[in-house]
């Protein structure tokens, strides 16, 4: 499921892509890849909330994960996430890209 869900996700196919991807969630909920998939099929169909969460779940299950501090960056820049202001958001996603250029400084050593 996690193997379709990308493929539907490079047709931008968000609703399909979601599908496949919940339930490849359902079926390995600690599998990063597929966390980081559904997050990226929700930030596509522009249900932000949910993408945050997913992203948020995924870097619980690996802190060191350049993509999850990535994505939450992202989705902190172009979603509307209520009840958080505009720089509020902004102030969230450059604290995930800091934390993103000590994790890849890191893996570079």
């Amino acid at each position: 499921q996690n193997n379709l869900g990308v493929m539907l996700l490079e047709t931008q196919d968000y609703p399909a892509a979601v599908g496949a991807l919940e339930k490849a969630v359902a079926a390995a909920p600690d599998m990063l890849s597929a966390r980081l998939n559904l997050g990226n099929a929700y930030r596509g169909a522009r249900e932000y909330p949910r993408a945050l969460a997913q992203y948020e779940k995924a870097h619980e299950l690996s802190r060191g994960s350049a993509d999850a501090l990535f994505n939450l960056g992202l989705v902190h820049l172009d979603g509307e996430l209520p009840p958080l202001s505009a720089m509020d958001r902004l102030q969230k996603a450059r604290k995930c890209m800091r934390y993103l250029q000590r994790s890849l400084s890191r893996t570079k050593r």
